[in-house]
């Protein structure tokens, strides 16, 4: 995950340091959704999006194919990323509730994370960066504690592709 986010992409979440929206003479390493391929939940889930979704499902499958993979599973793995980055946008929100700040500003201490998403192997992923911080800023508990849970039973050759697929994306 480190090296993914070094180079830009974002598999699963999206982390960084910014001004503590609370008080600006401090900062602050905060979590918010990201990693999904089209820019909101709706478009996976509305059904005046299908087309666009549909379109979504052979871009993946034509990159896929690009990036080697066989053209007959490229559609059946399009599909199980779609169906991936679906699920865990299920419990993400949509454009107009990122927009409330007060929502989005959920502290929490770094012991309290890693024990609500051991799936991320955070203590790891702090190291990474050389930092340890005490509290953090998350955007969306119920996002995290779905997102550990869909990591934890989803089968890692489809979390393997998915990682693929944000790489040549």
């Amino acid at each position: 995950k480190t090296n993914l986010d070094l180079i830009g992409i974002r598999l699963f979440y999206v982390a960084g340091v910014d001004p503590d929206a609370k008080n600006s003479k401090r900062n602050m390493f905060y979590f918010s959704q990201g990693g999904y391929g089209l820019g909101d939940k709706d478009f996976y889930n509305n059904p005046k999006f299908e087309k666009i979704a549909s379109k979504y499902k052979e871009h993946i499958a034509n990159m896929l194919v690009l990036a080697g993979e066989d053209n007959t599973k490229a559609p059946e793995i399009a599909k199980q990323i779609f169906d991936l980055e679906k699920k865990i946008l299920d419990k993400g929100k949509a454009t107009p509730e990122m927009r409330d700040a007060e929502k989005l500003y959920n502290p929490i201490s770094r012991a309290e994370f890693n024990k609500l998403v051991p799936m991320l192997k955070l203590d790891s992923y702090y190291k990474s960066f050389g930092i340890a911080p005490d509290t953090v800023i998350i955007h969306s508990r119920e996002y995290f504690e779905a997102l550990n849970a869909i990591i934890a039973s989803t089968d890692v050759a489809i979390l393997k592709n998915y990682t693929k697929w944000l790489v040549i994306h």
